[in-house]
C-alpha cells in the first residue's frame, strides 16, 4: 500500500522531463518509503505505453505492425517481428496478446519472410 501524498508526488514528478531512474533516486533523497518496482510501475501507468512499429514490404506489398505495450514485451516482439510480416496488412496489437505462442501463430505469418529488412520506429 502506498501513501496517497508518495503517489501524488510520483505521478507529479512523472509528468516532468525526468528519467525513471532519477525519479526513484528523489523519491529515497526525500525518505519516501517505497520499492522501487512499485514506483516504477506507477511512473508506466502515468506516462502510459510506448508504441513501436515495424513496417515493410512483402512481395511488394507494404505490410505494418503496430505494437503498444512495456519492457520485455516490446523488446521480444521487435526481434520477432522483423523476421515474421503480419498476417494482414495492418496489425495493431498489445505486445503482450502478441508475446504468446497463439498469439504469434495467430497474427504473424511464420512461413513468410519481408522483402527487405523492415524499418522500425519508436
Amino acid at each position: 500500500m502506498v501513501k496517497p501524498a508518495t503517489e501524488k508526488r510520483i505521478r507529479r514528478l512523472s509528468k516532468e522531463d525526468i528519467s525513471a531512474n532519477e525519479i526513484v533516486r528523489q523519491l529515497r533523497r526525500e525518505h519516501r518509503g517505497i520499492r522501487r518496482t512499485t514506483a516504477l510501475s506507477i511512473i508506466r501507468e502515468e506516462r502510459g505505453p510506448k508504441h513501436i512499429a515495424i513496417y515493410g514490404k512483402v512481395n511488394g506489398r507494404s505490410k505494418r505492425i503496430e505494437v503498444y505495450g512495456t519492457g520485455k514485451d516490446l523488446y521480444s516482439i521487435m526481434f520477432e517481428g522483423v523476421h515474421h510480416p503480419p498476417k494482414k496488412r495492418i496489425l495493431r496489437i498489445s505486445a503482450k496478446k502478441l508475446n504468446t505462442i497463439h498469439g504469434r501463430g495467430e497474427n504473424l505469418d511464420m512461413h513468410e519472410g519481408w522483402d527487405e529488412r523492415p524499418t522500425i520506429k519508436s
